[in-house]
């Protein structure tokens, strides 16, 4: 897995929204194809659990900038998205629509200046508004 790090790293840092392995099945690539086109993220279940047992383990810093920024709700959005809930779940919760969870995540990545929600899930566990279960 290490070297398979430096791939996904590579990849991310140059822009990319998801990672699958070279055995992913031709219909998971198209889906991922897909997914991706409409602003989601997708990454193989290995490389995802890997990414957050890498992540947990670095020291936590400061607040990411950025954070102090967010309204109540945006944090609260933040935070669901980092707990990996879609749009249509977080809208399921009371007091929110979708077409307001879709502008809260519009900020949201303008804030952060985060291309997808993938960079809000890190912004979600850097700001310590998701904690790793391990």
């Amino acid at each position: 897995m290490f070297e398979l790090d430096e791939y996904v790293r590579a990849a991310l840092q140059a822009g990319a929204s998801g990672f699958l392995l070279k055995d992913s099945h031709p219909d998971k690539l198209l889906d991922a194809i897909r997914r991706t086109h409409q602003g989601e993220s997708l990454f193989a279940p290995k490389v995802l659990t890997r990414l957050i047992e890498v992540y947990i383990a670095q020291p936590t810093g400061a607040k990411p900038a950025g954070l102090d920024a967010l309204t109540v709700r945006e944090t609260e959005v933040l935070t669901l998205v980092g707990h990996g809930l879609s749009n249509d779940e977080i809208a399921a919760r009371p007091t929110i629509s979708i077409k307001t969870v879709k502008t809260h995540i519009g900020n949201l990545l303008s804030k952060r200046q985060a291309r997808d929600r993938a960079h809000l899930v890190i912004a979600a566990y850097e700001g310590n508004l998701v904690q790793s279960t391990r």
